[in-house]
């Protein structure tokens, strides 16, 4: 299975439409968008339970950070990373593709878009496969629940906060009769 991926793999990198997407920096920006799918994909298959979701994510992620970058270096200079020479300390100078400001911000806003975006189209599947009781259940109407056992929790507090003093209350309801005036003559 892995070396049907493998040889897939090479054959998508040879061709021109490929070619042209990792020229340029693409290549280095398609490395440095893996961090934040890889992260955005995991959070995304914890939180919704399902791992296909966080590998969509992931994937979604990484393809539209990388492509969204490289599109805004085309904007102009300003907005384009550039190759910088790196000489580490006892060892061998090398050349690293920085990317701009801009385009790491489109990849850290992409990372955040990507969620949001593809997240909702599995939610639609979950939906499509419950059963009809499951369907009544999520739209059911809220049932009316008895407030008594709060309406005396609050009352008590009430009473234990105005040291032993009852308060009359309008029926059914939790509101003060007694007025400011009153208390102010005590």
């Amino acid at each position: 299975m892995l070396a049907l991926a493998g040889k897939l793999a090479g054959r998508l990198k040879a061709t021109p439409f490929v070619q042209n997407r990792l020229a340029g920096g693409g290549k280095e920006l398609l490395k440095q968008s893996m961090y934040g799918a890889g992260i955005s994909g995991l959070l995304s298959g914890i939180a919704t339970g399902n791992p296909l979701v966080g590998m969509a994510v992931g994937t979604a992620d990484l393809l539209a950070s990388a492509g969204a970058a490289k599109q805004v270096g085309k904007l102009g200079p300003k907005f384009a990373g550039r190759y910088a020479q790196v000489s580490p300390v006892g060892g061998v100078p090398y050349t690293e593709y920085r990317p701009s400001l801009a385009q790491t911000t489109t990849m850290l806003g992409t990372s955040f878009a990507a969620p949001a975006l593809v997240e909702p189209l599995f939610a639609s599947r979950q939906l499509a496969g419950l059963s009809e009781e499951e369907l009544q259940q999520l739209t059911a109407e809220p049932v009316s629940m008895d407030q008594t056992a709060t309406a005396e929790q609050q009352l008590l507090q009430r009473q234990l906060l105005s040291r032993g003093a009852t308060q009359a209350l309008s029926p059914g309801t939790m509101f003060q009769l007694q007025g400011v005036e009153s208390s102010l003559l005590r």
